[in-house]
């Protein structure tokens, strides 16, 4: 009740990913796209109604497959998203939907279009306010250090997938980006040079044109290890 009684929350729809567990062995595999997506069931749906009488609404079809990370634009029209079908073996795209932000369904007559193709994986996506988007991709064509998995960078490309840009160039993985008020990018980096492997995961940002990598917490802290998914709070 204190909760939905703050003035922010003056909204009636919210946004939500349900996919099944993750069941990877190494914790890099949850951000390098090889061990996510084991089974189709993703569901992205809008909650109608903030409270215990919410009704949920379903705006893809779980069965065709796995969802990892989803982001909605500033006006609330589009909705980007990496998906496979992990029936077919098919590496992650981006895609992105249309929706009416008066209902929160997908916009009559706008089907599902694909940003980005290829055989490797992209994930992470999110919008920028020039209009890019940005994500994560495994197209460095490289391996983590410590293990066969893909290694994987931040790139920004432009609304229709052209023109793909590799910003950041770090000798691991990068992952779970969000764009700040500010512009910046906040994205959690891994890498361990002169560093023990397991504890090397800070946060870190950098601005869309690559420019002004800077620490931003917990490159030199233990506990805990790693520190990902973080976000503003407004």
């Amino acid at each position: 009740k204190i909760m939905l009684a703050n003035p922010l929350m003056n909204f009636d729809k919210i946004l939500l990913l349900d996919t099944p567990a993750y069941h990877g062995k190494h914790e890099s595999a949850h951000r390098n796209g090889y061990g996510y997506g084991q089974m189709n069931g993703s569901r992205l749906t809008v909650l109608d109604g903030i409270g215990p009488d919410a009704k949920e609404r379903v705006l893809n079809d779980p069965n065709a497959g796995y969802i990892m990370r989803m982001d909605l634009s500033f006006d609330a029209k589009k909705i980007l998203f990496a998906w496979r079908d992990c029936k077919k073996g098919q590496p992650f795209h981006i895609y992105e939907i249309d929706v009416d932000p008066s209902t929160g369904l997908r916009a009559s007559g706008k089907g599902l279009r694909q940003i980005t193709r290829g055989r490797f994986h992209d994930i992470h996506p999110f919008y920028l306010p020039d209009g890019k988007i940005g994500f994560v991709s495994t197209r460095v064509a490289a391996f983590t250090m410590c293990q066969p998995g893909a290694a994987c960078a931040l790139y920004v490309m432009d609304a229709d997938g052209k023109n793909m840009r590799r910003i950041h160039f770090g000798t691991l993985a990068d992952h779970s980006p969000y764009v700040q008020a500010d512009g910046r990018i906040l994205f959690t980096r891994w890498e361990y040079q002169d560093k023990n492997l397991t504890y090397a995961q800070g946060l870190w940002t950098i601005n869309p044109d690559g420019t002004r990598l800077r620490l931003f917490y917990g490159n030199t802290i233990r506990e805990p290890a790693v520190t990902w998914q973080a976000k503003t709070i407004p």
